[in-house]
């Protein structure tokens, strides 16, 4: 350990802005591997910073308010940046960042199924989600939220992704060229015809599982 300490040089999060986001992992691994806590933090927190908007945009549409969203995204971001990364890559560190988001949000559920029923009459309260309107509205909306992840639960972190960011409301080929950048398993060679055709599967197996979710048997479940 001595010797890692010895060859290891900090540098500042000026420094730090300008590396690539496996450079970046490789530093935090070397850091972490010399023993300096402070700056496997710092380069952490950039990595995690990089991906505010899409943290934010993905949490947004699944919790209630957008203060609901905005304490959830730093939630997730201060217990990634602690969270003490065990792994060598950047596809590792963004799956355990992922793993707490996951877990986040169900926790996050699991709070508003123990709440006791919001009252009616009270005007400054949360604004509905996805234009519902009572208690049930919402209540649906949130399990929806829940039959989602149940779908994605089986996705491979390349599809997850192309889900995700189609969901963000980036294009096919916006999605193509950061997937096919991101070096996750299977992502080189991303194109937009490849994305449109993981998304349309997608929400075709969506579409089936809320049909299944609501006991329906007409055409929809049939997709």
């Amino acid at each position: 350990m001595s010797g890692e300490r010895l060859k290891f040089r900090a540098k500042n999060e000026h420094e730090l802005a300008k590396l690539s986001d496996d450079d970046l992992v490789a530093y935090l691994v070397a850091a972490r591997d010399a023993g300096q806590d402070l700056q496997v933090r710092c380069a952490a927190g950039i990595l995690v910073f990089r991906r505010y908007r899409n943290l934010l945009n993905f949490i947004r549409v699944r919790v209630r308010s957008e203060e609901d969203a905005e304490d959830l995204v730093a939630i997730v971001i201060e217990q990634t940046i602690r969270a003490g990364f065990k792994g060598h890559h950047a596809g590792e560190f963004f799956e355990m960042m992922k793993t707490i988001r996951g877990r986040r949000l169900a926790d996050y559920y699991e709070g508003l199924r123990r709440q006791p029923d919001v009252d009616q009459g009270q005007p400054d309260g949360p604004p509905p989600l996805d234009g519902a309107t009572d208690d049930d509205d919402f209540a649906a909306a949130v399990n929806s939220r829940m039959v989602m992840e149940g779908v994605l639960a089986d996705y491979s972190e390349r599809d997850r992704m192309v889900v995700e960011m189609r969901m963000d409301g980036f294009s096919a080929k916006e999605t193509a060229a950061e997937v096919a950048a991101s070096g996750v398993e299977g992502g080189g060679g991303m194109t937009p015809a490849n994305v449109d055709q993981i998304f349309s599967r997608f929400k075709k197996k969506m579409a089936k599982a809320l049909s299944e979710e609501r006991g329906d048997s007409g055409p929809e479940a049939a997709l």
